[in-house]
């Protein structure tokens, strides 16, 4: 279920990748099972390469918004 939260939180809006990393981290990995553990290293380790290769201008917007509006 933490995983079906994380998808709709963040497919149906502008993905914040290091805020998607964080949620993916912070999963309890005692409730999957060794490939799906495994597919979600796989994914953080994409969603990183896609942060080190590709300037992601609408996070660093984002956030800028969120510290303003706090």
């Amino acid at each position: 279920m933490d995983l079906v939260n994380i998808v709709y939180r963040y497919v149906n809006r502008f993905i914040n990748s290091e805020e998607l990393i964080n949620h993916l981290e912070t999963l309890d990995r005692n409730k999957f099972s060794k490939i799906e553990n495994e597919e979600i290293n796989k994914l953080i380790k994409e969603v990183r390469e896609i942060i080190k290769n590709v300037p992601i201008k609408i996070d660093q917007v984002e956030i800028f918004l969120r510290l303003i509006t706090y």
